[in-house]
């Protein structure tokens, strides 16, 4: 946000004022045709997730919801889970119970929270700081405010899902029982995947950690901020009980980068069940 506001500012002194309407107008026309050409390439098979909704028993407004793209429904429902969170939080009511079975954490050995307190720092710290700094390029007392006020709405609307992130975090596990392996990433990754579908598990070393199972868009990480610690294949098409970040998982993804706190207790594990472990 800190550079977005400089590089804003520092173009006052470059650009002449019937430009910046020209690259304004050009900029917010390109977004919007965007926009609009990912919504009319996602409303294939709409009609389906309507009837799919309504026959599941949703509401009306589900179906309608779900006419739209897939990943943009999905987004919703990740960010009013991310609310639902933050309100819990609040309330100080009690998470709801993971399944029965083996419990396997991620925030033990994380630097997850350690980051979200400099990320907090700096969203606080910025404020102050972008608000001179507009200041000092001169920019008109009416526009400063607005986009003072639009800022500070902003750190307000991060602070508030990131604290509804951190309440589910915090509360989640991946849960191994006798059938299937419980992911549980807080809202964003969700779902039960079967054993059977596991083709074999592999412990990753650190310096292997980030390579891709076979190249971009295969691999899917499972993770709250570290680098995965165990990998686990899969075929294509078999993920179709797990949601990101509300949406389903793409078709192609043949392996699921996970980070636990005991990788060498979760390799065990299911090995115990017949998973066969590299």
């Amino acid at each position: 946000m800190f550079f977005s506001l400089f590089l804003t500012a520092l173009s006052r002194l470059f650009i002449d004022e019937s430009t910046r309407g020209i690259l304004r107008a050009s900029v917010l026309a390109g977004a919007a045709l965007l926009v609009e050409g990912r919504y009319a390439a996602g409303f294939a098979g709409g009609w389906g997730r309507w009837r799919a909704a309504r026959a599941a028993g949703k509401g009306v407004l589900h179906g309608v919801l779900a006419l739209q793209p897939v990943e943009v429904f999905g987004l919703q429902r990740h960010v009013l889970g991310l609310l639902t969170g933050f309100a819990r939080w609040i309330t100080r009511r009690r998470p709801p119970a993971l399944p029965e079975g083996l419990a396997f954490g991620y925030l033990g050995k994380s630097s997850y929270p350690a980051a979200a307190i400099v990320l907090a720092l700096c969203l606080i710290v910025e404020l102050p700081v972008g608000y001179l700094l507009m200041k000092a390029f001169g920019m008109p007392a009416a526009k400063l405010a607005a986009v003072h006020d639009a800022l500070l709405v902003l750190t307000i609307w991060i602070f508030v899902l990131g604290l509804g992130d951190r309440y589910w975090l915090r509360a989640g596990a991946h849960v191994l029982d006798a059938r299937a392996l419980h992911l549980r990433l807080g809202t964003r990754v969700t779902g039960a995947l079967p054993l059977s579908l596991i083709d074999r598990a592999i412990p990753l070393a650190r310096r292997t950690a980030r390579q891709p199972a076979a190249s971009p868009g295969q691999a899917l990480t499972i993770s709250p901020l570290d680098a995965p610690n165990l990998r686990l294949m899969v075929a294509a098409g078999a993920l179709t009980g797990l949601r990101v970040r509300g949406a389903p998982v793409a078709s192609g993804v043949t392996a699921l980068d996970l980070r636990v706190d005991d990788p060498a207790g979760l390799l065990a594990a299911l090995a115990a069940r017949g998973v066969p472990v590299a």
